[in-house]
């Protein structure tokens, strides 16, 4: 049985790119999540108003 190299290899590129746009995604949602919890809640009732 002979390894048919440009499919395998073409497989392992798309997946190396696939996990490559998966953890810059995560960052950048991760980076996004954190500056929404950073924003002060309008309706906390406990937040001090000057």
């Amino acid at each position: 049985m002979d390894i048919n190299y440009p499919i395998v290899g073409a497989v392992l590129l798309f997946m190396i790119l696939l996990i490559i746009f998966i953890i810059r995604r995560n960052l950048k949602d991760e980076r996004e999540f954190e500056e929404e919890l950073n924003q002060p809640d309008p309706e906390d009732p406990n937040e001090k108003s000057e």
